[in-house]
């Protein structure tokens, strides 16, 4: 089938019969008409029928990265199965956390199209942040969502045949996929990804430390060979949309079997991004600066901490069908995953600050004479990271002595002074 446009579209849903032959419909192009929107693969449109007032979001999946054959033709070819994998993971993900997920109305697997729940009442949670809009309970309803995932389909619960079958039914081929973009061309790895020049030395000093480079790569392998449970795979601001009592979990088409804590991990990450573009953007005032910052740690806090009293909670209500959960402790378990998502996080951080297509709304608004800055300011927050986690025994420490150092009084330095040198490295190396 040909990609969809604003004519085509419509015929289309009256024959699936989404709405009637009399329907008055109105069709918008999201990414065309949109400004707070990302993806780089799919065509996505918002029709509603103006005698009714109903509405839907129709997503198709091209057998190509759109965003790429648009900036150099090439082809860049996507498996279709991804979209056979969003519709399985995001109805699953809805019978786990009610309203978590926006409801499927159709699957056109021929076409590569789905049809589901308008969320043009919600926003995508990073740009409400980039623009400084605050929603107070979304790292902990995020917190209680992973662990009910994580908990659910692991072997905390199923062995043998049993979780085989399930792994097999989530089975992804395009979950493996970011791969190459988390731990091959990642700046932490690669010299190639473009920096602005006042990033070069740190990212040569890390370049050639092989205690950190060797943890990448352990995390990497663990990536592609530990598949513990079902996991979003590509979760951070963007991908999550939000309004004032609404979480929505959205494009789960990477989702798959893969590391424990690669989805709390990566959202911290993205979370981290929205935390350091603060100290670039001077088109607003310190007290707000300081307060985005105040907030950003105060989601990972929140989502860490209800990630934990969850699996406490799903632990003791399950104990006594499980023989794993008689003879593991949950605090350990947990503190497996704190460990790997610490890392997961600053690796995910990088991914995302080079200067390309990588670059988020929150980087993308930074004068490039700022810019700089900030990468390097990444890339020092993930060095020390991957050479410190064991140290860290829990999130709001690790908040203390990452991103806290980077606070208030240094903030204030930095921009008082002109000074670029990071204090808090100094007691490390």
């Amino acid at each position: 089938m040909e990609p969809l446009n604003r004519d085509t579209i419509k015929d289309y849903l009256i024959q699936k019969k989404i709405f009637s032959e009399n329907a008055l419909l109105n069709v918008i192009d999201l990414h065309e008409e949109i400004q707070n929107i990302e993806g780089y693969v799919n065509l996505i449109f918002a029709v509603r029928d103006l005698n009714s007032n109903c509405s839907v979001v129709v997503k198709q999946l091209l057998p190509y990265i759109r965003a790429f054959k648009e900036a150099d033709g090439g082809d860049h070819p996507v498996l279709m199965e991804r979209l056979r994998t969003e519709i399985a993971v995001l109805t699953f993900m809805g019978t786990l956390y009610e309203d978590i997920a926006p409801d499927i109305y159709l699957f056109d697997e021929a076409a590569g199209v789905i049809v589901m729940e308008d969320l043009m009442d919600l926003e995508l949670l990073r740009f409400e942040l980039t623009a400084g809009v605050t929603y107070p309970d979304v790292g902990k309803k995020m917190g209680i969502f992973l662990a009910l995932l994580f908990f659910h389909t692991s072997d905390l619960l199923m062995t043998g045949r049993k979780l085989e079958g399930v792994k097999h039914f989530f089975y992804n081929d395009e979950s493996k996929r970011l791969y190459d973009i988390l731990f091959v061309n990642n700046v932490l790895l690669s010299a190639e990804k473009p920096l602005e020049p006042e990033a070069e030395d740190t990212r040569k000093r890390i370049l050639s430390n092989e205690k950190i480079q060797a943890r990448v790569r352990s995390l990497g392998y663990k990536y592609l060979n530990n598949d513990e449970c079902l996991i979003h795979n590509d979760l951070h601001s963007s991908n999550i949309m939000v309004g004032p009592d609404k979480v929505k979990i959205i494009d789960t088409e990477f989702s798959g079997y893969g590391p424990k804590a690669i989805d709390i991990g990566r959202l911290t990450g993205s979370m981290i991004i929205n935390y350091v573009s603060w100290l670039g953007y001077k088109a607003v005032s310190e007290d707000k600066r300081l307060a985005m910052q105040s907030y950003d740690l105060d989601f990972i806090s929140d989502m860490y901490q209800s990630f934990n009293r969850t699996m406490e909670k799903l632990w003791s209500e399950n104990r006594e069908v499980s023989y794993r959960l008689k003879v593991l402790s949950c605090q350990d378990v947990c503190d497996s995953i704190f460990q790997d998502a610490l890392q997961y996080a600053v690796i995910s951080l990088i991914t995302r600050i080079s200067s390309d297509m990588a670059l988020t709304c929150d980087l993308k608004r930074i004068e490039k004479r700022e810019l700089g800055f900030i990468q390097k300011r990444s890339l020092e927050i993930a060095e020390y990271t991957l050479l410190m986690t064991d140290t860290f025994h829990s999130i709001d420490e690790f908040n203390r002595n990452i991103c806290n150092r980077m606070g208030k009084n240094h903030l204030r330095s930095i921009w008082n002074a002109g000074e670029q040198k990071l204090y808090w490295m100094q007691s490390v190396f």
